[in-house]
């Protein structure tokens, strides 16, 4: 059909420059200020059976709400919102406050993720769609679109599950809601935590982007949110006594057993029916109606903090007076600018909200009462992590049982056999050596950072090197490395190409140059093993592991498991009974036994540590803090790692034990003979008519059985180690 171009329409075509000078005037022109609570005053409607009070959304109902939402706005400059709260205080409203606001508003691409599937796709389909039901503008703009992925003019919004590493991929938003950051997975796919797998995802934003992160706590030093809360600047909720009007934060040591709090300040007796007075928020500003956010600037000379308000519409206030009702205050100075973190205890819940003064009393008798109820009451109620019962060492009180007198590198006197234990880092392998002697006593014989890049082939060479090289006695006899474990960690599939290229599998040995002779060396591929499945420090690869017709690499070599929490135990036992034994010789003014001590170390000359002028005998402060970094959380039977810290000296020395309880060496089940052979060879008497010849010797080269197959000489008259078998 074609188109008559003579004839005359009925309908004039639009002005081409007035509409294209029209649409460059509304993407130009920016989105008028509307604060979170603002909006969601004016649009929010909570559905029947999605709240405790179904209907139009009031701020002014939780005050306490109204400043964490504004920092979300998209307007203002903060980046990182963090919210430490007790259980069903509404931050998941707050998240479905912030996430209809910028889907609505069309600002750009949003994330919003759970800790699992299920948790992701019942949020979309029980809390954030009924929202959306009764929200007409923003109804219009998503539509009927699957649960999971809903485009709008301005971006998608993505909800997503944290304990799948394919699901923080490929994906780049502006803006991001985790929740229950808790129980995100601390290790994803071998690539470090979800939490910060989902941080990567608003990198290219820069400080545009936006996240609103909470989550009610859980294990001290564990928990995710601890961590995030105390990176922030740190805010609590400031409220005024009703008698004498002095601000402060309520906190469970002044509420009382009748339900009733006393005033920090001044001991007065605040009643619960003050509540909803001492919870009102402060003014706004009189000009633009909006409450602005107190600010830390840093403290001055003369010690004070300086503060201003700023973020509303009229600007900033430097130092501004106590505000005239409840307000956030920011006690982190340090905290970067654009990072706000909030904590909350149900002792700030509104009435009819939440419960009493009176049944919080109640619940902290109950958990006063029965200790299995602690960790219910400091999570739940309190919105605090809780640190239990637990078994830890003081890093001051293990470095003072170092022994002056003896130097790392040297084998100290009892020590017979040495073991290593390696740690694979991104830059550099960590490596510990343990001598053992009789009744698996050990001693730090040395610790060493070799360079090298685990996630190439070619990476290994130093660390090979080091692993080959000899450790001395005072009387001049060597020693090598009997028995080796290394964690593959995040490189296991490469670690276990260097173990194949050396071994043909995982527990076997190889033979290396000890001066003019050849010894065994055994090295192991291992990982440890889960706490509530470690029953025994060793495990043999699981038969259908050793196949050679796996994918994998490691799989065919063999990964030996480590009973880490066994060891671990172990370990801090040893040390807790060295530490009373010094304690006890002390408290009597005598002489501790030394010999007793099942774990020693090295204290060099036996002076303080000097980091700019280190005495090479002695092992670093950084090692015993390293060691001691750790502890055992009885009530979630697990150790805990505190976020960021160095745990390396302590791992690595696992690994050692374990090697010396593998199979090549079975510390634990050598016999008087083989002991009494290895002395003769390495630790002879002074004698200037018998000196035995130098020779070193390992287990590999001791028999199980105190026989010699050439000359069926007894135990003490070996000299020669290569002509011992190693029985069975």
């Amino acid at each position: 059909m074609s188109l008559d171009i003579t004839t005359a329409y009925d309908f004039d075509l639009a002005d081409a420059v007035t509409s294209i000078c029209d649409a460059w005037a509304e993407g130009a022109t920016p989105l008028p200020r509307l604060t979170l609570s603002q909006y969601a005053d004016t649009h929010r409607e909570i559905a029947q059976g999605s709240g405790a009070e179904p209907g139009k959304w009031k701020t002014s109902r939780h005050p306490m709400q109204r400043e964490i939402m504004d920092a979300l706005s998209d307007h203002s400059p903060v980046a990182l919102v963090d919210l430490m709260k007790p259980v069903q205080w509404g931050a998941t409203e707050i998240g479905i406050n912030f996430t209809a606001y910028v889907v609505d508003r069309g600002i750009d691409s949003m994330l919003v993720a759970q800790p699992v599937k299920d948790l992701a796709r019942s949020w979309s389909a029980s809390k954030f769609e009924p929202a959306v039901d009764l929200m007409p503008s923003l109804a219009a703009k998503i539509g009927n679109q699957p649960t999971l992925e809903k485009h709008f003019p301005g971006g998608t919004l993505w909800t997503i599950w944290a304990n799948s590493s394919n699901q923080l991929r490929q994906r780049t938003a502006r803006f991001g809601f985790a929740d229950e950051i808790d129980e995100w997975p601390r290790d994803l796919s071998d690539q470090g935590s979800a939490l910060a797998q989902f941080d990567g995802r608003f990198q290219s934003y820069g400080d545009r982007s936006k996240q609103y992160r909470t989550c009610t706590p859980t294990i001290a030093r564990h928990s995710a949110i601890e961590t995030c809360f105390l990176e922030g600047d740190q805010r609590y909720y400031r409220v005024p006594c009703p008698e004498c009007g002095a601000h402060q934060v309520l906190d469970i040591d002044h509420l009382l057993p009748n339900g009733t709090f006393a005033c920090a300040v001044n001991g007065c007796v605040i009643l619960p029916h003050h509540k909803t007075d001492m919870l009102r928020e402060r003014s706004s500003c009189d000009v633009c109606n909006e409450v602005p956010l107190r600010i830390i600037t840093g403290t001055l000379a003369d010690g004070k903090t300086q503060s201003y308000a700023d973020d509303c519409a009229c600007g900033r206030i430097d130092n501004p007076p106590d505000p005239d009702g409840a307000y956030w205050c920011p006690t982190n100075p340090h905290a970067d600018r654009l990072h706000r973190s909030y904590h909350a205890w149900t002792a700030y819940t509104p009435d009819g909200l939440g419960i009493s003064w009176q049944e919080i009393a109640n619940k902290k008798a109950a958990a006063d009462a029965d200790p299995t109820k602690q960790a219910a009451f400091w999570n739940l109620q309190l919105g605090l992590p809780y640190a239990g019962e637990r078994t830890e060492q003081n890093a001051d009180e293990v470095e003072a049982l170092a022994e002056t007198g003896v130097t790392l590198g040297t084998v100290p006197r009892g020590a017979l056999i040495l073991t290593a234990g390696i740690d694979c880092q991104h830059d550099r392998f960590e490596v510990q050596i343990v001598g053992h002697g009789r009744g698996q006593r050990a001693w730090v014989v040395d610790y060493a950072v070799i360079d090298g890049d685990p996630s190439r082939p070619d990476g290994y060479a130093d660390l090979d090197a080091y692993l080959q090289r000899t450790w001395a006695k005072e009387n001049g006899k060597q020693l090598h490395i009997t028995d080796l474990a290394i964690d593959g960690g995040n490189w296991t599939e490469i670690v276990a190409q260097y173990v194949q290229s050396k071994v043909s599998q995982s527990g076997k040995s190889r033979m290396i140059k000890v001066g003019n002779d050849y010894r065994r060396q055994t090295l192991y591929l291992i990982r440890g093993r889960s706490e509530l499945k470690s029953e025994r420090a060793v495990y043999r690869p699981a038969k259908t592991e050793v196949n050679n017709r796996e994918k994998t690499i490691a799989r065919s070599v063999g990964i030996w498991g480590v009973g880490t929490s066994v060891l671990k135990h172990i370990i801090f036992g040893w040390i807790t009974s060295a530490i009373g034994a010094q304690a006890e010789a002390d408290r009597a003014g005598g002489a501790e036994d030394i010999e007793a001590r099942m774990l020693r170390f090295p204290a060099g000359r036996g002076e303080a540590f000097d980091p700019i002028k280190p005495d090479p005998g002695m092992l670093p402060t950084s090692y015993y803090k390293g060691l001691t970094v750790e502890y055992f959380d009885a009530e979630a039977k697990k150790w805990i790692t505190p976020k960021g810290a160095r745990n390396e000296p302590l791992d690595t020395l696992v690994y050692a034990i374990w090697a010396s309880l593998a199979p090549a060496v079975k510390i634990d089940t050598m016999r008087e003979p083989q002991w009494i052979a290895l002395e003769a060879a390495l630790e002879p008497p002074a004698d200037l008519f018998n000196t035995p010849q130098s020779v070193a010797t390992a287990p590999g080269d001791v028999p199980r059985e105190a026989t010699n197959r050439k000359t069926n000489k007894p135990a003490s008259d070996i000299v020669d180690a290569d002509s011992w078998e190693f029985g069975r």
